[in-house]
């Protein structure tokens, strides 16, 4: 088989997988979580969106039709709007959930139902890959009873995770690996986006982006090139690569970038058995990981090609 990328595959993007955007995926996965809201919430929500921001967005006419036109705003208006809209919908329920008191309270919403709904919208943002997450988290601390029972004095915020770089410099990636040259080292790499995206957040993650590291560097260093023996580690190689000038006139950055390799190969190393392994770690650390190996995998890759 032909070692070849052609011109459409170099030059053609593949569908961004990570977003700043709502997708209209996400979008419409979010409205349609929310229809079980009552109109007199989506009221509330809307009246402190305008008292809040001074902006009427103008999708709310109809008083006996509040459900098809927060389903509309969701859908249809500006992002800076929607979310503003959703923190304040989302906290006017949380404010007025099912008390533990009994069917006659005056609460309209339990609790669980809506850390169910909250997962909902969390898990359409990390599916379709948006970078922008919602704080406190769902899966973890809205599931602590201590915060459930506390979280009248707590706002729920969306953040953004992340910045366009970190989708360009995926988007790069993802064309070499469209080659049959980088497709297998790259393979870790992708598999640690597609963990991303399901919600997996453990230390598979990082463990499959070492090995991507680990792939793309004895790739050149031995199986290319044959500068060093078979068995060379991540360390051993990008040394020889600075060694054959890949970092010129850049030397500065192979100490950042061993360091960085460095902390990924302890923090999987530190994971050691599966009862490690599977426990949760922070959203916002592997976004910074992705971000920082498909930045180091793409500058090496072409600088080798360059050579």
């Amino acid at each position: 088989m032909f070692d070849y990328n052609p011109w459409s595959k170099r030059h053609s993007d593949p569908e961004p997988r990570i977003h700043e955007e709502l997708t209209d995926n996400a979008r419409k996965r979010i409205a349609h979580t929310l229809r079980f809201v009552n109109k007199d919430e989506i009221n509330k929500a809307y009246d402190t969106l305008i008292e809040f921001t001074g902006k009427d967005p103008h999708y709310f006419e109809y008083d006996h039709d509040r459900k098809a036109e927060q389903y509309n705003l969701i859908l249809n208006a500006e992002q800076e709007t929607v979310l503003d809209y959703l923190e304040y919908l989302i906290n006017v329920l949380w404010r007025t959930r099912q008390s533990v008191s009994g069917r006659y309270s005056s609460y309209k919403y339990e609790t669980d139902d809506l850390i169910e709904s909250c997962l909902k919208i969390e898990m359409a943002l990390i599916e379709e890959g948006i970078l922008i997450q919602m704080k406190p988290s769902p899966s973890e601390e809205m599931l602590n009873e201590e915060w459930s029972r506390n979280s009248d004095y707590n706002h729920i915020l969306f953040q953004p995770l992340s910045d366009a770089t970190i989708i360009e410099s995926d988007q790069e990636l993802r064309v070499l690996a469209l080659g049959d040259k980088w497709k297998k080292p790259l393979a870790g790499y992708n598999e640690a986006w597609e963990l991303y995206k399901d919600g997996t957040f453990t230390y598979v993650i990082p463990e499959k982006l070492y090995n991507s590291i680990e792939a793309v560097c004895q790739k050149i260093c031995i199986e290319l090139e044959g500068w060093l023996d078979e068995g060379a580690g991540v360390g051993d190689c990008i040394s020889e690569l600075r060694e054959q000038g890949l970092f010129k006139p850049n030397d500065e950055m192979v100490a950042e970038w061993q360091q960085i390799s460095s902390g990924i190969q302890i923090g999987v190393q530190r994971a050691g058995g599966d009862r490690k392994r599977h426990e949760q770690i922070d959203q916002d650390y592997l976004i910074l990981i992705l971000h920082q190996v498909s930045s180091f995998l793409t500058f090496i890759i072409k600088r080798y090609e360059k050579m």
